[in-house]
């Protein structure tokens, strides 16, 4: 059998191969187009969505490089929007996309965050 990507080619990395590449810090998909985004330096989103009667069921699939993928799912409804982040260690920078349902088109926003936001502190006063 021959393959057509190694072994070691994440989903998302394979997917991305086979839709539009997008470089830009914004911009617009119409329905079953793909997105390609880099989110940080080792991890890619791939965005789609397809319409339904009620809101369009958009598909977020995050992968970094070697590991498994991760899909997020939602349905949005003209004006709604969704943030999907990749997360990095404490006070260091990451990076977002932000997806905005407007009318028949889905707007995609890339959110780069300069510095982590404080975890909150969950401990019980003694």
């Amino acid at each position: 059998m021959t393959r057509l990507f190694p072994r070691t080619a994440s989903a998302a990395t394979i997917f991305a191969a086979m839709v539009m590449h997008a470089t830009a810090q914004a911009g617009e998909i119409r329905p079953f187009e793909g997105y390609v985004l880099r989110m940080k330096e080792n991890c890619t989103a791939v965005i789609y969505y397809v319409p339904t009667a009620e809101s369009f069921h958009v598909v977020t699939t995050v992968a970094a490089d070697g590991e498994t993928a991760v899909r997020f799912v939602s349905d949005l409804t003209d004006g709604q929007s969704v943030v999907v982040e990749a997360a990095g260690e404490p006070k260091q920078p990451r990076s977002g996309v932000k997806l905005t349902r407007t009318g028949d088109m889905l707007h995609i926003r890339q959110i780069p965050i300069e510095t982590a936001s404080p975890a909150a502190d969950t401990r019980q006063a003694s």
